[in-house]
């Protein structure tokens, strides 16, 4: 007999509970699972499940990060290479 392992897609939140407070979670039907595992545990996934669970509808859903900076390359636009004295940086950029 063969046993195959099913694996299930987590999909993980990061939200504002009711009270301002900003934390990550498992997010299963209409409730989340609230972790206390901060961003960098996620990735290596270190999934800490404190045992409360929340209402999907009872908490506002963030971005997935809150970025320190944005970065942008602005030779990239033709323009404003020229309004800078500088040359475009390529004619064929890739777009994300």
């Amino acid at each position: 007999m063969v046993m195959q392992l099913l694996q299930r897609t987590q999909t993980i939140v990061r939200y504002q509970n009711g009270n301002g407070r900003i934390l990550y979670g498992i997010l299963e039907d209409d409730e989340i699972l609230q972790l206390t595992s901060n961003f960098t545990e996620i990735v290596d996934n270190q999934l800490k499940f404190d045992g409360v669970r929340v209402k999907y509808d009872d908490v506002k859903i963030l971005e997935p990060v809150n970025p320190s900076k944005v970065v942008n390359f602005g030779w990239t636009y033709a323009a404003h290479a020229k309004e800078t004295g500088g040359q475009p940086i390529s004619k064929n950029l890739f777009y994300f």
